[in-house]
């Protein structure tokens, strides 16, 4: 019978390093400041997420032990999705976790450890849905599948799928995080959704209202990640494996996979990867470097500039929130690099652009306009930096404020609000020659019942575009760079999917994003 969570012991392992003269000596910095930097997207639970405004998870669970046995702490960071990588890069963080899987492309660009968790995957469906007659691929051929965005879900589909022609890639929807991709699947936006086995088991199940539509044979292993040839790997590494031989390790992933997450906080979540019940999005696989330079984005928060957390608005009032913030990359940061809002309580608060030219290593102060929702209670929204191309990077900030007499301030964020969703890089089968899509994004990611939104888009060496919503046309034709006012069915409400496709000839180009319109604005 299989365990919900599986760990592997490998008894006759012997643990190794390659030592290179490109050899990162993390440990010992790690011993001399007392501290490791663990980066995490919190919003793939039971792996990592927010409760009562800390991180914590499976992931950040067996990191704490490691450092415990090491005699160091335990710092875990809220990184954005897309800049993980880079935060890891540029020293930000040690160690990448929260369900990274073990991939070969991952494997050529950093150091894994060996895995701590496998399991399997399905495709679910609704209760309502008529199984194929055949389990063979090619009857999925007209099905619209979901997926979490930068997943090894996600890439399984386009590969064992859409490349060998089973399924268009028009019929792939991509969302930020797994909550997500099943609402729309509650709305028949889409008719599967390819998830994790054990997740699906533990949060979704016992609903009643989905089946197993099909058992992905495919196996996926977690591992944590850190810089290549890093001296941390076989310390790590060693202490995972006498952690799984003495039994810890079982007992940190038995206390949170048999935990109950309905009332867990939103948390914030990126663009989503491997992901779960309430996740965050896997980890991304492709640097956001700036393609006009070779050079890394970064960002760390220094202060709050205004507005101290749980500081308390009247309501409906209007207020200016200001946080100090640095550049930790080697990107200087230009007037088209943006702060932006991503989840959690927007509070009628819009995208500001940095004022001016912020070269690595000096700060600057951002503020944003906000109002303060009108029913009393803590409120707390999420914003993350991003770069002109429109990826998201660097450390989340917020700010939490309570509203009226009985607010308390160790309340979770409320309302629960969809998840903003980034631009993504496309995902074509084949990469036609000269022809590329530069960004695709809105002027917001949510809005109310009866919302348009204008979209931009920058393409090279396209011919025309065409934008969809939700499968249905909505703008073509047009120049190769724009920007387009669209309603249709993005003004109904639900969790939305927008596709660009740029042409060249008969060759073409694929972006998305995804935008929630709700059927009214909740305080």
């Amino acid at each position: 019978m299989k365990k919900w969570f599986v760990f592997i012991l490998i008894l006759l392992l012997s643990v190794s390093v390659v030592f290179a003269e490109e050899t990162v000596d993390d440990l010992t910095l790690a011993q001399q400041s007392g501290v490791l930097k663990l980066g995490v997207s919190p919003d793939y639970i039971p792996f990592v997420f927010y409760e009562n405004d800390v991180l914590t998870g499976m992931d950040v669970a067996l990191m704490e032990e490691i450092g415990r046995r090491m005699g160091v702490k335990i710092q875990a960071i809220d990184i954005a999705f897309d800049g993980l990588i880079d935060a890891l890069n540029i020293g930000q963080i040690d160690v990448i976790g929260g369900g990274l899987s073990v991939t070969e492309e991952r494997e050529q660009i950093m150091d894994l450890t060996q895995f701590y968790y496998t399991g399997n995957s399905d495709f679910i469906a609704l209760k309502s849905l008529p199984k194929p007659a055949s389990n063979e691929l090619s009857s999925y051929r007209d099905m619209r599948i979901g997926v979490e965005k930068g997943t090894i879900f996600d890439q399984w589909v386009k590969t064992n799928l859409v490349s060998p022609g089973y399924l268009s890639l028009r019929n792939v929807y991509t969302y930020s995080d797994l909550p997500s991709a099943m609402k729309a699947l509650d709305q028949n936006v889409v008719d599967l959704v390819l998830m994790d086995n054990d997740v699906y088991s533990f949060k979704y199940e016992a609903t009643g209202n989905y089946q197993i539509f099909y058992r992905n044979p495919e196996t996926e292993r977690y591992a944590f990640g850190l810089r290549k040839y890093s001296t941390l790997t076989p310390v790590i590494n060693k202490h995972l494996l006498d952690m799984f031989n003495d039994g810890t390790a079982q007992k940190i992933a038995d206390s949170f996979f048999t935990k109950n997450y309905n009332e867990i906080n939103p948390g914030i979540s990126r663009p989503g990867q491997l992901r779960t019940p309430t996740p965050v999005s896997p980890i991304i696989v492709v640097p956001t470097k700036s393609p006009a330079a070779n050079c890394t984005n970064g960002m760390i928060y220094i202060s709050d500039i205004t507005i101290p957390d749980n500081q308390k608005i009247d309501a409906g009032q209007h207020f200016l929130k200001t946080w100090r913030i640095r550049n930790a990359g080697t990107c200087t940061w230009t007037p088209s690099y943006s702060l932006t809002f991503v989840n959690g309580n927007q509070m009628s608060g819009s995208t500001i652009n940095v004022p001016t030219y912020v070269s690595p290593g000096e700060t600057v102060d951002l503020s944003v306009d906000l109002i303060a929702p009108y029913a009393d209670g803590t409120y707390q929204g999420f914003w993350q930096m991003r770069n002109a191309q429109g990826a998201f990077f660097g450390q989340t900030i917020w700010v939490k404020i309570r509203v009226g007499n009985n607010a308390n301030p160790t309340a979770a964020p409320q309302p629960w609000r969809p998840t903003a969703e980034p631009p993504q890089p496309w995902y074509p089968t084949t990469v036609p020659e000269g022809l590329d899509i530069l960004s695709f994004y809105p002027d917001f990611y949510e809005g109310e019942e009866g919302t348009c939104v204008s979209v931009h888009w920058g393409t090279k060496g396209a011919d025309r575009v065409d934008i969809n919503v939700d499968g249905q046309i909505q703008y073509s034709d047009g120049p190769a760079n724009g920007s387009t006012l669209i309603c249709g069915p993005i003004q109904q409400s639900g969790i939305h999917n927008v596709q660009l496709y740029a042409y060249n000839g008969s060759e073409y180009a694929w972006s998305d994003f995804t935008f929630v319109t709700n059927d009214f604005i909740v305080y």
